[in-house]
């Protein structure tokens, strides 16, 4: 009698055995072999599905009204970029800086300045490139801690869909502050941060590190003191070391001194405020607060398993990413200042232990999955939201730009009003700057060009053309009659058409409505206006003195996607 086929009595009853099926053949089996072949492939269609149309949102912005052209100002007070130029305009705020001191940050400024010009597409490749090696970096360190697939995956999806946009605001230093970040902590897993461990060629590239992470933003500067802390912590007999870093920081100390005035004003009840509102914006909004639970859940458990693993390097690790992202926080906060993007180096830094946290659930981390198909779902409304709002902000700054420039050539002087609420400041600069210099030089005008400033020079007696902010009826307040008699046309610039970005927008809010949350839930970074219907920019155009009074028209700019644009 064969095995296939043989008979045996269980409990009283005859049966037979039926031929021996493979194991894992039904279709279920099948399918989730198939999907673990080919994991990679399906979680990168899923995550490409939310990343690949802001990509290409990114790669169609102008460009805003602060930092494309000013940076330079607040970096090396306006000293030309030129090759010629690198060495001294990073010594600038090296050792001169008042305001801010980045000398990394000038450095790679000027360098996409020189390479990349005005096609401000390729410094957001450049940036997109930068979010995913650092996000690259952190799945590597948690491999080599001997975190999983599922884990990393995990992982990956918290820091790529993060609402506090690593690729959002192209001037901004913070995620270049992330990546730097766990560059360092990268090497420090070679020799499990036992410094007297290194080679002198890896303990000169780390310590060549650390002053292009200091460089980046000031807030660097607390994540390597930590550091330098935890290493001597770490290892006491490697104190020689230590001795560099600690001269360095004595340094930066001495330099960030003379940006005390940033913090006048100080107090501390407003300081915890900040702070209060700089830790709310880390967990993005979510259904019943589901998210703001988890992320209290996984820092309980970062916190037992630190304590449980605290004479292994992971446990020490894991509880100087706890404590650093707290001292960077409370750092950050000290100036009047709160914004979404500050958060991003204290998200990377605390994926080290969140992804521990995940792997030590073991057969239970199905949570993990959770997280990497409903994350992105919680998140896309406030990504999509804000690339809208920076993309219709953007379109109406540069369509506006082209019809002053269309009024220049046509005999028309430039103006702006220089009013307190009006165009000032920092747009000011840009706005001028921009047909001084850049429009000629980068985007074919015909020359550089005078914007007269208003406050300070009066009107013009010829035809002019004024950008500005405000409305005709509080415009025409200013000096009533003299405008008001010489006005002849209003040109509104108001949202227009945003193509495929507009209409994803649309469908991930109708998502959030479905599942309880509202817009005003969602976190705005600092500089991105909220699109409206309203226009935001007018160019008024104006006869010159003491001709006839006329009429007036006003004309409603739609401003959106170019022809063929994403």
């Amino acid at each position: 009698m064969s095995r296939s086929t043989a008979k045996h009595e269980v409990r009283g009853v005859l049966t037979v055995e039926s031929p021996a099926t493979p194991s894992g053949s039904g279709f279920p089996d099948r399918f989730r072999q198939a999907v673990a072949r080919n994991r990679n492939v399906v979680i990168s269609l899923y995550f490409g599905w939310f990343l690949i149309p802001l990509f290409f949102a990114s790669l169609t912005r102008g460009f805003g009204w602060w930092d494309y052209f000013t940076a330079d100002m607040v970096f090396h007070y306006g000293r030309p970029v030129t090759w010629g130029n690198l060495v001294g305009n990073y010594l600038q705020p090296l050792f001169w800086g008042s305001y801010v001191v980045r000398p990394t940050w000038s450095l790679m400024y000027d360098l996409q300045t020189l390479l990349f010009g005005g096609e401000f597409w390729l410094w957001y490749c450049l940036k997109w490139a930068g979010e995913a090696a650092a996000i690259a970096l952190a799945a590597g360190i948690l491999k080599r801690l001997g975190c999983g697939w599922t884990s990393r995956a995990a992982v990956v999806a918290l820091l790529a869909f993060h609402h506090a946009s690593f690729t959002l605001m192209l001037h901004d230093p913070d995620g270049w502050l992330a990546l730097g970040m766990l560059a360092q902590v990268w090497m420090l897993l070679e020799v499990e941060g036992n410094l007297a461990l290194f080679s002198r060629a890896s303990y000169g590239l780390f310590l060549a590190l650390m002053p292009a992470t200091l460089g980046l933003k000031e807030s660097g500067f607390a994540f390597n003191g930590a550091l330098a802390g935890f290493l001597l912590l770490w290892n006491p007999r490697a104190w020689r070391r230590v001795v560099p870093m600690a001269a360095l920081l004595v340094f930066w100390t001495w330099r960030l001194a003379t940006a005390l005035n940033r913090t006048s004003g100080f107090s501390f009840g407003e300081w915890m405020g900040r702070f209060g509102d700089q830790v709310n914006m880390l967990a993005p909004r979510s259904p019943l607060h589901v998210l703001d639970g988890f992320a209290i859940l996984l820092l309980v458990g970062c916190a037992v398993l630190a304590w449980r693993w605290r004479r292994e390097f992971r446990g020490r690790l894991m509880a100087f990413s706890l404590v650093t992202s707290l001292g960077m926080l409370l750092f950050t906060t000290v100036p009047n200042l709160v914004a979404l993007r500050y958060g991003i180096p204290v998200v990377y830094l605390l994926s080290i232990p969140a992804g521990l946290a995940v792997e030590s659930l073991g057969r239970r981390r199905e949570l993990a999955a959770a997280i990497v198909v409903f994350y992105p779902l919680f998140t896309a409304g406030s990504l999509y939201m804000q690339e809208l709002a920076y993309q219709v902000q953007f379109s109406e700054f540069v369509t506006s730009l082209n019809a002053m420039e269309a009024k220049a050539r046509l005999g028309h002087e430039l103006a702006i009003t220089g009013y307190s609420g009006d165009i000032s400041g920092e747009v000011r600069e840009t706005v001028t700057r921009f047909f001084k210099h850049y429009g000629y030089k980068w985007y074919r005008y015909d020359g550089p060009r005078d914007v007269r400033v208003i406050a300070e020079r009066g009107l013009p007696e010829g035809r002019f053309a004024l950008l500005s902010f405000l409305k005709p009826i509080l415009l025409l307040q200013e000096q009533t009659g003299r405008l008001r008699n010489r006005l002849e046309r209003v040109q509104a610039f108001a949202p227009g058409d945003m193509g495929t970005l507009q209409r994803l927008t649309e469908s991930y809010q109708t998502l959030d409505r479905l599942t309880m949350r509202r817009g005003k839930e969602y976190w705005y970074d600092y500089g991105g206006a909220l699109p409206s219907t309203e226009p935001l920019l007018y160019v008024y155009t104006f006869r010159e003195e003491g001709a006839a009074p006329g009429h007036w028209t006003t004309e409603y700019v739609p401003c959106g996607r170019l022809p063929g644009a994403f």
